[in-house]
């Protein structure tokens, strides 16, 4: 058993073993800019801008068979279960002394909901508001 190899994974899981290279790569982070992100409830006058018609991801110039011009709306799009998620999730809560995803960990908010929690909330709610206004069922996979 070589212990100074297994010191050395204990202190970079307690983050003592970044060293230079993890101060780098944190000195480059910067936060996501505002004007990529939206929330319905934060941004509630652009959600009529959301559920309008447009290209939902398709290439300037293509046109999807049996939409308009302006092409299907988002939630069309959601209607169709053509949307999914990808939650980039930071591991495991080793750190914060839990065996599960920090993202289950308890983060104080009065509700006593987790991050996952929410997160599952609102694509809920995204599904419910295309299948209130496309009249189908659909799911957002994550």
């Amino acid at each position: 058993m070589d212990m100074d190899e297994i010191n050395r994974f204990f202190l970079r899981a307690r983050g003592d073993g970044g060293g230079a290279a993890a101060a780098g790569l944190d000195a480059r982070m910067e936060p996501v800019p505002r004007d990529v992100l939206g929330s319905a409830s934060r941004d509630r006058g652009l959600v009529p801008r959301w559920e309008s018609r447009g290209r939902c991801g398709a290439r300037r110039g293509s046109a999807r068979r049996g939409a308009g011009a302006e092409g299907p709306t988002r939630l069309a799009e959601i209607a169709a279960s053509r949307v999914a998620v990808l939650l980039l999730a930071g591991g495991q809560g080793t750190r914060l002394g839990v065996p599960y995803p920090k993202g289950m960990c308890d983060v104080g908010l009065p509700s006593r909901k987790t991050l996952f929690h929410l997160q599952a909330q609102r694509l809920r709610r995204l599904q419910q508001m295309a299948e209130e206004q496309h009249g189908t069922a659909c799911h957002i996979p994550w």
